[in-house]
C-alpha cells in the first residue's frame, strides 16, 4: 500500500525556526486519498511518499485481545471501586436505621 506524510502548517512553523516537527504535526494518509482530493490537504506540505505492508488480521488479533483484557480489567477495578463506595454509603444508612429503632443514637 502507498502512502504520503504530510506537515501540517504548525509543523511547518517549527521547521522554519529551525527546529523539526513534533510527531503530532505529521500525517499519514494513503496516497491515493491524496492524489484523489488534493485540495483536502491543501493547508499541508507532502514530506515524502512511501509504500508499506500492513499487518495481517491474523497478525493484529493477539495484540488487540491483550488491550480489550486490559481495558476489561481496568473497567471492573474501577467498578469494583465504586460498588464497594455504595456499598459503605449503604451500611452507613443500615447503621443508623437500626441504631434510631433501638433508640440507641452512634
Amino acid at each position: 500500500m502507498k502512502y504520503v506524510v504530510l506537515v501540517t502548517v504548525e509543523g511547518m512553523e517549527q521547521i522554519a525556526k529551525g527546529g523539526e516537527p513534533y510527531s503530532w504535526q505529521l500525517q499519514i494518509i494513503k496516497a491515493e486519498d491524496f492524489d484523489e482530493h488534493p485540495d483536502v490537504y491543501s493547508d499541508r506540505m507532502l514530506v515524502e511518499r512511501f509504500a508499506a505492508q500492513l499487518p495481517s488480521a491474523a497478525e493484529c488479533v493477539a495484540p488487540v485481545l491483550a488491550k480489550l483484557r486490559a481495558k476489561e480489567q481496568e473497567i471492573q477495578a474501577e467498578a469494583y471501586e465504586e460498588m464497594m463506595k455504595v456499598k459503605e454509603r449503604r451500611e452507613q444508612i443500615l447503621a443508623l436505621t437500626m441504631s434510631s429503632t433501638t433508640g440507641e443514637v452512634e
